[in-house]
């Protein structure tokens, strides 16, 4: 009889306490979910500022972009004047609108088509070597090769963005490039550069 009592006693106690323990865990998960919750919303507005503040950033820098184009040929009137500046292409590239920001500096400009093979001896104060899409490091790089060995002031240019291995090129090389050209920062970034 006092081991059936014990039994009995033994069996209430474990189904009391896993009545109550399952009690604490639903406690203790619904307190967790209100905690993660509550983080949840404190990073959607976080992340709602966010997005607020980088739209207002994307505006402001739109309209320094437009002022900066608007005023490109008053802010660099006459910064490369006296400067002989050839641009090396191969002819298929757009040379129009580099060559506009370079006029509004005073610079003298001529171009040379790589594919006559024919542009030197060069005599200027720089060249722009602009690259092609299409043209890979290996074509230009007997060019490059050929302006270091005649010590000449270059700077490679291209209209679109620079991929990881032209950017690995150029830090070996230890050349200095402007890509994505067309953009009116690049300009600027250009004109410093040829300013020196």
């Amino acid at each position: 009889m006092t081991v059936s009592i014990f039994i009995s006693f033994t069996l209430g106690l474990l189904t009391g306490f896993s009545i109550n323990g399952s009690e604490v865990i639903a406690y203790q998960q619904q307190d967790t979910i209100e905690q993660l919750e509550n983080t949840l919303n404190k990073l959607k507005e976080v992340n709602k500022k966010l997005n607020a503040d980088m739209k207002e950033i994307i505006k402001k820098q739109k309209e320094d972009c437009a002022f900066l184009e608007a005023h490109f040929a008053d802010i660099f009137k006459n910064k490369l004047i006296g400067e002989k500046i050839v641009i090396l292409t191969s002819g298929k590239n757009n040379v129009e609108i580099l060559l506009d920001s370079l006029k509004k500096t005073g610079a003298g400009i001529e171009i040379k088509n790589l594919d006559e093979k024919t542009f030197f001896p060069v005599v200027c104060d720089f060249i722009i070597l602009q690259k092609d899409k299409d043209e890979n490091n290996n074509d230009l790089d007997g060019i490059i090769k050929f302006l270091k060995r005649y010590k000449q002031n270059f700077v490679v240019v291209q209209d679109y963005p620079a991929t990881d291995e032209e950017k690995k090129y150029y830090a070996r090389e230890k050349i200095f490039y402007v890509d994505e050209i067309n953009n009116v920062v690049k300009k600027v970034k250009l004109i410093l550069f040829l300013s020196k």
